[in-house]
């Protein structure tokens, strides 16, 4: 498929912004009036990233609105550190587009961030927070962060101050990206979310965890398989456009878990490559691995129901 940029236009003001979103969503359906912000990663100019984005939502079929968030990447290999200074300095900026955002008639806000995207949407959602709502009033939907290049300690800081989640956040690691191994060494050899390993250890934090190692890509780094993978494409468009319905209070938590195992079972197995671990509001055993999870779902939800009925009777 090729992509090309038929149009382009500039608005200067928020108003306008919100307006012309606004029109986005009022010509779809109401089921369809969401958006997808993306934050491209390093190494990334405005093209690439525009470019990446417009592949991935036509591949994942998000019918909703797309947004994309760009920040000063140098777009060069040998920039890391530029870009590292540029991601920090966006944070402010992307704090600011949601809540633009969020003044629109948008049902829901999801976040797509990617490598050094994912730096700078944490630290968005931790000042949000700061200042009293990183929810923006229930409008943020799914979270998800592919690949992200941070700290291991650093993120657990930022979940520590945003408090666990009541929608589990996405996380898609894998072992062998080559890109988070160069980065874990410029690091002083400090571990990288995007790789790391004890994924019990950040399931607990509120996290959908998704290793992703053996999925196969034609990304040389094995950086983009969020994007170049068509499993994990049509894993992520699963998630986006039926929404996280775990949170919903009008729906019985059985179901929630259903839903849970709606959006990941085809996938995974079809593939057999995709090892999910689930954080403990989501299954009883939050070291589960999901290898049969049709079966572990079905254990689960009747055990939770014994346990409701339990103590509906005391």
């Amino acid at each position: 498929m090729h992509i090309t940029l038929a149009d382009s236009s500039y608005v200067d003001s928020d108003e306008q912004f919100v307006n012309s979103v606004n029109a986005e969503l009022d010509s779809r359906p109401l089921k369809e009036r969401d958006i997808l912000l993306f934050v491209h990663g390093y190494n990334n100019g405005f093209s690439d990233s525009v470019l990446r984005y417009a592949q991935f939502a036509h591949d994942s079929q998000f019918n909703g609105v797309r947004v994309l968030f760009t920040w000063a990447s140098r777009g060069s290999a040998l920039a890391y550190f530029y870009d590292r200074e540029s991601a920090t300095i966006a944070r402010d900026g992307l704090e600011d587009t949601l809540k633009v955002l969020a003044k629109t008639k948008v049902r829901k806000i999801h976040i797509l961030a990617h490598s050094m995207g994912n730096w700078v949407a944490m630290e968005s959602l931790r000042q949000l927070q700061i200042e009293g709502d990183a929810t923006l009033n229930g409008k943020i939907g799914e979270i998800v962060l592919a690949s992200p290049d941070i700290d291991v300690d650093v993120f657990k800081s930022q979940m520590s101050r945003l408090g666990r989640p009541a929608k589990p956040y996405n996380l898609l690691i894998s072992t062998d990206d080559r890109a988070l191994i160069v980065s874990q060494r410029l690091s002083g050899n400090l571990p990288r979310l995007g790789n790391y390993t004890e994924d019990n250890e950040i399931s607990d934090l509120g996290i959908i965890v998704y290793n992703i190692t053996d999925v196969q890509s034609d990304d040389a780094l094995r950086h983009g398989k969020f994007a170049s993978a068509p499993e994990i494409v049509q894993l992520l468009g699963s998630r986006l456009s039926e929404g996280n319905k775990l949170a919903e209070n009008n729906v019985r938590f059985s179901d929630r878990l259903q839903k849970l195992g709606d959006n990941i079972v085809g996938v995974v197995a079809a593939t057999g490559e995709i090892v999910v671990y689930t954080p403990q509001t989501v299954l009883v055993h939050p070291d589960q691995i999901i290898t049969a999870p049709v079966e572990v779902l079905e254990d689960t939800i009747k055990q939770i129901e014994l346990n409701t009925d339990k103590r509906q009777s005391y």
